[in-house]
């Protein structure tokens, strides 16, 4: 790396595909070859283009919450407990201990009215008012993992640091809407082991 380089402050490279149909080296190490439509980091400006492992490579960058974004599988996780339960997952996946998983699911929290009475739903706002329906749409939750069992069974987890008082609300309404229907299990920092939470 260039001393013109190490200049350049790596949070001005913005996410985007290599569009050089010819394909091209990352500007940061000349070992690592980018190809076309890769996902890349292109700085506008200057023209140049480095690949993910150096945009990550000099300072791992932090959340607001001083999480640390880590990269797995050509993913970027939020934290490292995030992308380590990933891999977990993917071992238990090869080892036939699960059907499939897959990150980050969105999920909406509405409200329909059914004969005047509020019904809490994750129903899509749209397809409700597309039936008639009248409902309101009040926030979204995104659970960080989908899991689905060999018996057919769908177990949401959510990866957790820092519990603060909005996540607390939105993952009581999650769970009081999808109640005997799947279970929500949060997995904390402390011994990496699940506190497993279990709609009765």
């Amino acid at each position: 790396m260039t001393y013109r380089e190490k200049k350049i402050k790596i949070t001005s490279f913005e996410k985007s595909l290599n569009p050089q149909a010819t394909g091209a080296y990352c500007a940061f190490d000349n070992k690592h070859f980018i190809d076309y439509k890769e996902e890349c980091y292109i700085h506008k400006g200057l023209k140049i283009i480095i690949c993910k492992k150096c945009r990550f490579a000099e300072k791992p960058i932090t959340t607001k919450f001083r999480n640390v974004e880590r990269e797995y599988n050509g993913y970027i996780y939020q934290s490292t407990l995030e992308s380590e339960f990933a891999k977990q997952l993917d071992l238990k996946l090869k080892a036939g201990l699960i059907k499939s998983w897959d990150k980050q699911k969105k999920i909406e929290i509405n409200v329909k009215y059914i004969d005047e009475l509020p019904i809490l739903t994750s129903e899509p706002l749209l397809e409700l008012k597309a039936q008639g329906i009248e409902a309101y749409h009040i926030t979204n939750y995104f659970v960080d993992f989908v899991v689905v069992n060999n018996d057919d069974s769908i177990i949401y987890y959510e990866t957790k640091g820092m519990e603060l008082p909005v996540w607390k609300l939105k993952f009581r309404l999650t769970e009081m809407i999808f109640r005997n229907k799947l279970h929500l299990e949060v997995i904390k920092k402390q011994g990496y082991k699940p506190n497993k939470k279990k709609n009765n």
